[in-house]
């Protein structure tokens, strides 16, 4: 992050983010901003790679009244120049989060989510939200009444007014799917240890090569001993 461009950026914000104290009182949809560059949106959300242009895609397709709130990823803070945000908040209908406000609090009183891809969607549909997926996610197959995955632009606004009108959440689904999970995924940190990225963010080892080095060793035969027994199997 940069700190003073951080904190420059949040005085001339000020004024039009979005407080705690408002969220229950309007009627929105949810939408997370990810981090630049990502491999959620480089390799697995080409489509929507322009996050600016997905904003101003779902506030098109939203119902009538409905406000969309934007949250910056905290991984940015200070990266982005006050003209993004400037550009975000042109976008007829859409707010900006503080961002100190948590994303759950953002979760409970939003009426949908709208992700482009990543784990908050996941996180919606455990608080019972009606959830749209733009890119590719793990939960893309689950039932068509609790989330939509959405590849074409196009479809949006019927696949949102569809879902609002028609949804129902599935505990059932949600329950096999986080046993799934944990039955056949193997705990490491892909992206950032095992593929040791140049300065890649970690809050207890940031900066110390040396326990990387050792995380990386870790990670790399915890992965080996899953693979092998994926083959025995």
């Amino acid at each position: 992050t940069r700190p003073w461009r951080a904190m420059m950026i949040d005085r001339r914000l000020k004024k039009v983010y979005v407080n705690k104290e408002e969220l229950s009182s309007l009627n929105y949809a949810f939408f997370p901003l990810h981090t630049e560059p990502e491999v959620a949106l480089c390799l697995y959300s080409k489509t929507f790679l322009n996050q600016i242009e997905a904003i101003r895609l779902v506030s098109h397709n939203l119902p009538v009244g409905m406000k969309l709130i934007v949250k910056d990823h905290p991984c940015s803070l200070g990266k982005s120049t006050f003209g993004y945000y400037r550009k975000i908040l042109d976008i007829p209908n859409v707010m900006l989060a503080h961002h100190d406000i948590q994303s759950k609090e953002l979760l409970l009183n939003a009426q949908m989510v709208v992700s482009i891809a990543g784990s908050i969607g996941f996180e919606g549909m455990i608080l019972n939200k009606p959830v749209i997926a733009l890119g590719g996610v793990t939960y893309s197959f689950l039932p068509r009444t609790m989330m939509r995955h959405v590849t074409n632009p196009a479809s949006l606004g019927d696949e949102v007014k569809d879902l609002l009108e028609n949804y129902k959440c599935d505990d059932k689904a949600l329950t096999c799917y986080v046993a799934a999970v944990m039955k056949e995924c193997v705990p490491v940190d892909f992206y950032s240890r095992l593929l040791a990225r140049e300065n890649a963010y970690n809050f207890n080892e940031l900066g110390d090569a040396g326990k990387q080095k050792k995380e990386r060793s870790v990670h790399m035969q915890i992965l080996a001993q899953y693979l092998a027994w994926k083959i025995k199997k």
